[in-house]
């Protein structure tokens, strides 16, 4: 049983351990000139190990759970923190369009009132420019009456001499 990479078995006579990496020997050994001797020995350290190592797997549970809530409370944060920006960006839009709107509306009603204004200047010159129609008519009527006395007399004049 001397075969290369073979550690053997003194009790059981049969290949126990390959040891052709020797970062996989176990810790339970001893070696006596060309032998060696596995102990089959109670392992307390494993099962230690196993606590220790279920230990260390809750608390870094708890660890990582921790870092994780801690990390969605700040990108909650950092979230809230954009959308009170973006909100008062918005209400600030709102309340200039709104502005906007109420200086609309203010220009509105002066042109409204303006046109209402040239509505009654417009109603007072047509009824003024039928008076003064007529006045152009009786006075273009007077002027060609007179014009007609003064051919006649003209004519008359004329006639006498």
């Amino acid at each position: 049983m001397q075969k290369a990479g073979i550690i053997p078995d003194i009790k059981e006579n049969k290949p126990a351990i390959a040891y052709a990496n020797a970062c996989f020997l176990p810790r339970n050994y001893t070696t006596h000139a060309n032998v060696t001797d596995i102990h089959r020995g109670r392992r307390e350290k494993r099962e230690i190990t196993l606590a220790v190592v279920a230990l260390i797997s809750v608390l870094v549970g708890a660890l990582v759970a921790s870092v994780i809530q801690y990390q969605l409370k700040s990108y909650n944060d950092i979230l809230n923190d954009k959308l009170q920006k973006v909100e008062s960006k918005f209400t600030k839009q709102i309340n200039h369009v709104e502005n906007q709107i109420t200086k609309l509306q203010e220009q509105e009603l002066k042109l409204v009132n303006a046109l209402v204004n040239l509505a009654r200047i417009t109603a007072k010159l047509a009824n003024r420019q039928q008076r003064f129609e007529n006045l152009v008519i009786s006075y273009s009527q007077q002027l060609m009456e007179q014009k007609i006395i003064t051919t006649r007399r003209s004519i008359e004049d004329r006639k006498l001499i």
